[in-house]
């Protein structure tokens, strides 16, 4: 089986597929966490209100952690899928470099029984 360059940017473009929707999810969250701080802003000139603003703060942070915990599982999903396409590409390689010497021993010895002179 030998990987075409075809096969190798179908791979990469499988990788940046899933890596696309994280780029998405960390966007937003740093869009939230910008909104956090204009939050806090206003919560300083309204003391008044602040520990209703506390109280929506503790629940946005509570949304946060499980997007983040969500992320980290969607990542390490991930690393573990680029391992193994890593260790299969390595794999691959080693087949075609042990295919490629083989085809390099076998056209010279047709070379050298037909007593043609070597291109190497």
């Amino acid at each position: 089986m030998t990987l075409t360059k075809n096969d190798i940017n179908k791979i990469g473009n499988v990788i940046d597929d899933k890596l696309e929707p994280i780029k998405k999810d960390i966007s937003g969250l740093e869009k939230g966490v910008g909104n956090i701080k204009q939050d806090v802003g206003g919560l300083k000139k309204d003391v008044g209100g602040l520990k209703k603003d506390v109280g929506g703060l503790k629940k946005d942070v509570g949304n946060i952690k499980q997007d983040v915990g969500g992320l980290k599982k969607n990542f390490y999903v991930i690393e573990k899928d680029v391992k193994k396409i890593k260790k299969d590409v390595s794999v691959m390689l080693d087949v075609l470099d042990r295919e490629d010497i083989k085809l390099k021993k076998r056209v010279l010895k047709i070379e050298e029984h037909l007593d043609l002179p070597s291109l190497n």
